[in-house]
């Protein structure tokens, strides 16, 4: 019933602020991480009792249903993350690691690592949502079998730069279809991190205009593709051909 949900809560919270008291007290500095799958809506009390990053979601698998569940159902709560205190999304499901092999299983056979059951653009599109959303960017593989591509997820600066900017603004929502999406975060300097969203399993065109971001209609400016590398000057918007569950991720700097 509801005062034992009450009670519950209340419970959660005196245990993390006692743990906060016994950080504080010590003569290390640490990160004080809430790890109760988003229970009693810690996203709104989780900084009150000292946590500086909490979970908001069940674990994630590498599975695409639940790096959709654990990225998009965060987008609402953005606003609750900021400079000091984080929606963690969980671990990154890239690289080889002995994980489950299929969501909401956690008997972990002890076998040797096995490679992420995501696709390319299921990984470009995970690490997408984790650097818009400033999720911690937790490294679950095993360092000892790195490959190019995982070196490259986790090395690029442009990616990392969003995830980790100083402002920590929340995303918006510029525009969703249901299987495109237009997410935009605002930058410290000023840029504007955009990243469209492909969920359909085929190919699909995605597009942004000036209005749909924000920004005057006579606005110039350019757009660096943060996996590509790939730079675009643009006047009013930019339209491009995204691959089945991938990602179109820029940082776009005004003139």
């Amino acid at each position: 019933d509801q005062r034992e949900a009450d009670y519950y809560k209340t419970k959660q919270q005196t245990l993390y602020q006692r743990m906060s008291d016994a950080i504080a007290a010590s003569a290390r500095s640490m990160v004080h991480m809430i790890c109760q799958y988003g229970e009693k809506e810690v996203w709104k009390w989780g900084a009150s009792v000292g946590g500086n990053m909490w979970r908001t979601n069940n674990d994630l698998a590498d599975t695409w249903a639940a790096v959709i569940r654990n990225g998009f159902d965060n987008v609402a709560i953005s606003q609750y993350a900021g400079p000091g205190h984080w929606n963690d999304l969980d671990m990154l499901m890239v690289g080889k690691a002995n994980w489950p092999m299929k969501l909401g299983d956690y008997d972990i056979p002890g076998t040797s690592p096995r490679p992420s059951q995501l696709n390319y653009y299921e990984k470009e599109t995970h690490m997408t949502l984790w650097s818009m959303l400033a999720s911690p960017l937790l490294f679950s593989g095993d360092l000892t079998q790195l490959d190019t591509e995982t070196v490259q997820f986790l090395t690029n600066d442009d990616m990392i730069s969003v995830n980790q900017d100083a402002l920590g603004a929340p995303v918006k929502t510029a525009f969703d279809s249901g299987d495109k999406k237009v997410l935009t975060r605002t930058l410290a300097d000023g840029s504007i991190a955009i990243a469209m969203f492909n969920l359909n399993p085929s190919v699909q065109t995605l597009a942004f205009t000036n209005k749909m971001i924000g920004i005057a209609d006579d606005a110039t400016y350019s757009a660096r593709n943060v996996w590509s590398g790939e730079v675009t000057q643009a006047s009013d918007g930019i339209k491009a051909v995204v691959p089945a569950h991938g990602t179109f991720f820029v940082i776009l700097t005004l003139k």
